[in-house]
């Protein structure tokens, strides 16, 4: 059974960085008008396992859109643990302004360390309107990197090893370079409906 809870904690300001606070790798996802994945989001998903498994942490998918909640319940088989959604109709459709606001308030309540993002339009867009919200640096289409205990990301090219720094890290993937995550339907994970942040409300 599937643990749905509502995340609804406070936005603080103002809190010094400590990277211990950031633990978990999270995928953000595109849904399809049938409430499926893209399959550019299964690959990222695959290669977010991939990552966090040696240290044990979760991986989460980040969706947002207009009545996806109950369609997100079927997004676990792809190697998620938990799922995030944000469901409301100003993401119908979603323009940079209020991405950049959701980004805002899920990279300080939920602290992700990692953050991939598919190379399509679509994740440009996201990327973009996360990467301006945060002021951080952002790989690329990285060749190769691995990850260290402290979730820092170490790359093959020296000209993102500026991402490590901050938190959260976000890196762009072209997702054809990864095998598709061959679903388990039996797989079972949290769902978690989240608050508008008080910006968009």
């Amino acid at each position: 059974m599937i643990d749905l809870k509502n995340y609804a904690t406070s936005e603080s300001q103002g809190q010094k960085l400590s990277k211990t606070d950031y633990l978990d790798i999270a995928v953000c996802g595109e849904m399809q008008p049938d409430g499926s994945l893209t399959p550019s989001v299964e690959a990222l998903l695959f290669k977010a396992r991939e990552l966090a498994e040696p240290d044990n942490v979760k991986v989460s998918l980040l969706v947002y859109g207009f009545r996806i909640a109950r369609k997100a319940r079927s997004l676990f088989r792809f190697g998620a643990d938990r799922v995030f959604v944000y469901d409301d109709a100003l993401f119908q459709p979603a323009n940079p302004d209020v991405l950049g606001a959701v980004f805002a308030h899920f990279f300080e309540n939920y602290k992700p360390a990692v953050v991939l993002f598919a190379d399509t339009p679509e994740g440009w867009t996201a990327l973009q309107s996360a990467a301006g919200r945060t002021g951080v640096s952002v790989a690329e289409r990285p060749s190769a990197f691995t990850i260290r205990s402290n979730k820092d990301l170490v790359f093959e090219q020296p000209e993102f090893s500026r991402v490590a720094d901050p938190r959260p890290q976000l890196v762009l993937l072209a997702a054809d370079h990864f095998p598709q995550a061959q679903p388990d339907d039996g797989r079972k994970g949290e769902l978690i409906l989240c608050e508008l942040p008080e910006a968009l409300r």
